[in-house]
């Protein structure tokens, strides 16, 4: 497949996902919407929470893990529980039964 031919095939697939807006009421919103981004200026507290919001997000989730961790470790399966289930024996009719 020759490059022309690439290019060409992804142009018609993506077709499909292209966005025409309606009317001349969208096509005004969408540019002064495109207009008001491209005019702001990223300010410092932008780039700080730009970095730390996926930093906290980890660190919460490893918070999570490791409190759910202990929590399972620090609790183990109650020796009297075990103990009991293995006491009892159960019959199943006449030729099987366990013990």
């Amino acid at each position: 497949m020759t490059e022309d031919q690439f290019f060409e095939r992804l142009r018609e697939d993506a077709q499909e996902l292209r966005y025409e807006p309606a009317g001349e009421f969208a096509w005004t919103r969408l540019a002064a919407r495109i207009g008001e981004r491209v005019r702001t200026q990223p300010t410092a507290s932008w780039f700080l929470a730009r970095w730390f919001r996926p930093i906290a997000a980890s660190l919460a989730a490893l918070a999570l893990a490791a409190v759910l961790s202990l929590q399972m470790i620090e609790e183990p399966a109650s020796v009297e529980t075990t103990v009991a289930a293995g006491q009892h024996s159960v019959d199943i009719g006449e030729a099987l039964s366990v013990e």
